[in-house]
């Protein structure tokens, strides 16, 4: 890709919603499961899977607001 367009520089796509979206996904899925996973080892259903669906929730979620914070933003040309 080129990186200027004439004078102005060319603008780094931006992460793809779908790809952001299943990452989260697949994040908060394999957490929970690991905790699931733990419970039944144990026999404490369900104090570890909702341990693992926060802990699921809070690193996706960090790591969507990190995607979305570097990303550039889209807006008229100034």
């Amino acid at each position: 890709m080129k990186r200027h367009d004439g004078d102005r520089p060319v603008p780094a796509p931006r992460p793809d919603n779908t790809t952001a979206g299943m990452t989260f996904v697949v994040t908060v899925g394999l957490a929970a499961a690991a905790g699931f996973w733990l419970d039944r080892r144990m026999g404490s259903l369900p104090i570890f899977t909702l341990l693992g669906l926060a802990f699921g929730l809070g690193v996706g979620g960090y790591w969507l607001y990190l995607r979305t914070a570097q990303a550039p933003r889209r807006g008229p040309p100034s």
